[in-house]
């Protein structure tokens, strides 16, 4: 099944949305990996923890500044919210690594460039939702 990602509060269009069939989709989420753009959180059974410890815990992952994209919202399926914060932060991860290694994963993964995009544009708006 495909994954669609558009920026938040705006209408589903090309400008706005990057459909990725599930092999581009499996390719992107390695090489944002590989760059340090995924970060591992507490996964959220609901909106926070039932369990006052596992609570705090997973406030004070969230509340933290973050270190990239949570996992979670790029391989549970559900409409997650991706946040500027959490967007910022992955693209500042990305473009720590030399320019070599950014063009290798732009050759190596279709759709790469229209991610980038999209992700550049969802950090300067209300972020991406996962549909």
């Amino acid at each position: 099944m495909n994954r669609t990602f558009r920026l938040e509060h705006h209408p589903i269009d090309a400008s706005t949305t990057v459909v990725l069939d599930p092999s581009t989709y499996e390719r992107i989420v390695h090489a944002m990996d590989r760059h340090g753009m995924i970060h591992d959180l507490p996964y959220p059974q609901h909106p926070a923890p039932a369990d006052p410890e596992e609570r705090r815990a997973f406030l004070a992952a969230t509340a933290a500044e973050p270190a990239g994209i949570p996992r979670h919202k790029l391989t549970v399926d559900g409409e997650w919210l991706i946040t500027p914060r959490e967007l910022t932060a992955a693209l500042g991860a990305y473009y720590a690594h030399p320019i070599e290694q950014r063009n290798a994963a732009d050759q190596a993964v279709d759709q790469w460039r229209p991610w980038i995009g999209l992700l550049l544009s969802g950090g300067n708006h209300l972020g991406i939702r996962c549909l």
